[in-house]
Formats: C-alpha cells, structure tokens, sequence
C-alpha cells in the first residue's frame, strides 16, 4: 500500500513537472533546430575562438567583435542553452489571435485598424506576420513587437551600477535606481492610463554624491510623438523639461546613452526602421542563464524578486581568481558562453536632427527580440562605438496575467549587463542591473509595490530627490 502511494505521488509530481515545461515551451524542435544552426557554422559546443582561429566566426558576429577577437581582446566560449530560450506557448497563442487587427497610424504608432485609434492594452504581438522581404514597414513593426514584450512585467524597480573601464580596468562608476511603470501586455489587463502612454520610467542617483539627487523622468505616449523627458537637477532645484534628443546624450558621462538600454529603450517611432536581412549570429548569454533561466519569487508585500546565489558576472577588470584568458581586454565579459541564435539585422536612421547618433545598426533575436548587438555610427557615418546586451529569461512560476492566459509566463525585459565599447578612445562602460557589483549586491526587486502612477509626474520627482 506505501509502496503504492508512493509511486502516485511520484506520477503526480512527474505530470506536474511535464505540465509546467509544456507551458512554457514555445518550439518543441528547439534542441534540434539549435544543433541545425551549429551544423551550419560548423562549430560546436565547447570550442574556443581566438586570435589564432577568428576566421571561424567571420561570417556570425560584427565587424567590430570580430575585429576585437583577431586583436586578442575578446575570447569567446562557444556554448548551448539548455532550454528553450523563447516566451511561452501561451504568448504565442495571444500572438495568433492579434492576426489582422493591428495597422499603423500617422505617427507609424500601433493602431487598431478597426478603429483606427491605439491600444491602451494588448496582449500578444500586434504584427505576428512580417513580411521582412517586401513589406516596407517591417522594421517599425518589428520594433513594436519588441516594445510589446518588454511591457509584459507591470513594474520594475531595480538597482543598476555603472563601471567606466579603460585599458588598466576600473576608473570609476555610478550608481541608480530604476524604476518603470508599463501599460501594454501588463498581467491582469488594462489599468487606469490618463497619460495614454505606453511606459513611464523613473532614473533617481544614488552615488556619487556629486550626482547624487538627480532624477530623470521619461514618458512614453501611445500616439508615436516621441519622449517627453524631465529632469530634476538639485544644484538649481529645477525641473528641466527635455527633448526627445536628449536621450542620445552621454549617460552621466559614460559610453552609454540613454536609448542604449536594451538595445533600443527610445520611440520606434522617432527612427526609420529598414530590415537589413536575417542571419545566424552568436550571441553572449551569462553562463549560469544558459544552464536555466531565471526565477521570480513572490514575497509577502506581492513584489517579486529575484533567486539569489547569483555567480560573479565576470570581467577582467572584476575577476581577481585570474582565471581568463590572458591579454583580453579589461571589458571582456569572461563568464559569458556564446550561443547560435536567429536574428533579424535592422538599421534605423534619427528622424529628429539633433539626435547624437548617426545610422545605427541592431541585430535583434528573431524570437524574443533581445538585442545582443548594436553598432552605432556618427552623424558623418563613420564607425564609432558597438554595444552587447545579455537577455535574461524570467521565469514567473504562479503569476496570472488573466482567465484567459494563466501563468506560467517568461519574459525578456531586463539584462545582467551591458558592455558598450568606444573604439575610437578604447574605452569601455560596463552595466550590471543584476549579480555582484563594485559596492554592493544587486538583488533585483520586480513588481515592486513602491512604483505607482501618482509617482509619475514632472511635480513629483523633486520628492525623490531628498
């Protein structure tokens, strides 16, 4: 009878585990198709790229991180993921739903075509089919899908550190809070939105103390016009109302600019989208977020945060066992395996002539729209900086997002760091929102309580400030 009882419970909990993979999976071929791009290259897992073997990769990552592993600066682990690195069955159910109903307006926002107007709340990607080859409009409908998948968590508040690395390793750094509050594809539905806005975010720095106080609020309307952007500056003990522009100006005095956050953090309606080609490309993935993805855990106050027991995030400039590969440059994110992925390569063009950059160019993962790489030109069109992006897969175990779509769901919103490289100074800004960094440990808060819509207000962020 024990013995019977028992192998229930383990059947039970075996139906469970398959039920809860099932849910998330989102291609039941994903080993197979990842070895299939693996045959293509002609690499494998566990081979080392470098100086001595670069003509390997040639053909699967930018000119610039090319360039930089002919150098010996960069040294790259090839590895696997060891799940399926996409959003969940059900989000590509939503998607299917969306078929036909989602057109373009004015602005080039996302419209309702039955309607005309925008959406407040949608679920699902609103341009599940592109036609990357003859559709002129893929690359803004493209963006807009990416846009929509980084809606998904309703809140976030996080700490995030900046580092400036130059050739000798850590100069300096910064570090901030970074709040944001979203509307579209948000669990639970539309909330109250008197903004008609698509997201707010809220920049405060903590350190150092001679930047300390500042605060930047940035809001995102649904009708495509661009950014609104305020800034309390508490020297003067002003609110400063800032162009859109102004998010291409030099973050706090790094190699990052403001719409470097995910890759693209701006409007996809203040740049000219055109789709390049899709392609296999290896991409960095955190070493211990190829094993798994990442897991969200509720707590009493219903925020949500992150597992701990996080591996160092590791660079030369970080790494004091030495364990790297010798001469790398001091950016080298040395605890990263790189991956074969798909990926959709787009340029963008500023609308506005007062933007910073010049033409830039993003590949973007063709299934869960991460951007591992941008490369950025100047306004002359010359080669300038390239930036890398680490997607995190969160994985919400018991979150609902409706009656219809009940959880498990994955989403891709955040990063465990950025690197963008300068090539012109050989210079380097490394971002870490996640893991171990220069101060403190970063134990990533999502869903926070604490960010609410009555924040989001030019009036209110003096507040912040004290």
């Amino acid at each position: 009878m024990i013995k019977k009882v028992f192998l229930l419970c383990l059947l039970s909990l075996f139906i469970t585990a398959l039920s809860f993979q099932t849910a998330m999976a989102y291609d039941a071929n994903w080993k197979a198709n990842q070895q299939k791009l693996y045959d293509q290259m002609k690499l494998k897992p566990g081979d080392v790229i470098d100086s001595s073997n670069a003509d390997l990769v040639k053909d699967f990552v930018p000119a610039s991180v090319f360039a930089w592993i002919k150098k010996g600066e960069f040294v790259l682990k090839l590895g696997e993921m060891k799940y399926d690195y996409s959003h969940e069955k059900a989000w590509d159910e939503a998607t299917e739903l969306n078929k036909g109903k989602f057109g373009l307006g004015v602005n080039k926002e996302v419209v309702e075509k039955a309607t005309g107007q925008y959406p407040m709340w949608l679920y699902g990607l609103p341009y599940p089919d592109i036609d990357y080859k003859n559709d002129p409009d893929a690359g803004i409908k493209f963006m807009h899908n990416k846009k929509v998948t980084e809606c998904r968590p309703p809140t976030l508040d996080q700490p995030a550190n900046t580092v400036w690395v130059g050739e000798n390793g850590y100069e300096r750094d910064f570090h901030l809070r970074w709040r944001r509050l979203y509307f579209w594809a948000r669990p639970g539905g539309e909330v109250p939105n008197p903004g008609k806005t698509k997201s707010f975010e809220l920049t405060q720095l903590l350190l150092p103390y001679d930047l300390a106080g500042m605060v930047i609020l940035t809001d995102s309307p649904l009708d495509g016009k661009g950014d609104k952007q305020y800034v309390y500056v508490p020297a003067i003990r002003r609110i400063k109302k800032q162009s859109g522009a102004s998010r291409s100006d030099p973050s706090f005095g790094s190699d990052f600019v403001s719409d470097d956050a995910a890759g693209w953090g701006g409007q996809a309606e203040t740049m000219d989208w055109k789709v390049v080609e899709t392609r296999i490309a290896l991409v960095p993935v955190e070493g211990w977020l190829a094993e798994h993805p990442d897991v969200y855990v509720k707590q009493s106050d219903n925020s949500w945060k992150t597992q701990r027991n996080i591996p160092l995030i590791a660079f030369p400039w970080n790494d004091k066992s030495g364990n790297y590969p010798k001469g790398v440059a001091q950016w080298c994110p040395t605890s990263a395996v790189w991956v074969p992925r798909e990926v959709v390569v787009l340029e963008a063009t500023p609308l506005d002539p007062y933007y910073n950059y010049g033409k830039c160019v993003y590949w973007l993962d063709k299934q869960n729209f991460a951007c591992p790489f941008k490369i950025v030109r100047n306004k002359a069109g010359e080669y300038w900086k390239t930036l890398l992006v680490n997607a995190i897969a969160q994985d919400w175990g018991d979150e609902t997002v409706s009656d219809r779509y009940p959880g498990p769901y994955r989403t891709f919103g955040l990063n465990t760091w950025y690197v963008i490289v300068d090539d012109r100074s050989h210079h380097a800004s490394v971002s870490q929102p996640r893991g171990e960094i220069v101060h403190t440990y970063s134990d990533h808060i999502i869903m926070g309580p604490e960010v609410k819509l009555e924040m989001m207000r030019p009036e209110y962020i003096p507040t912040m400030s004290k």
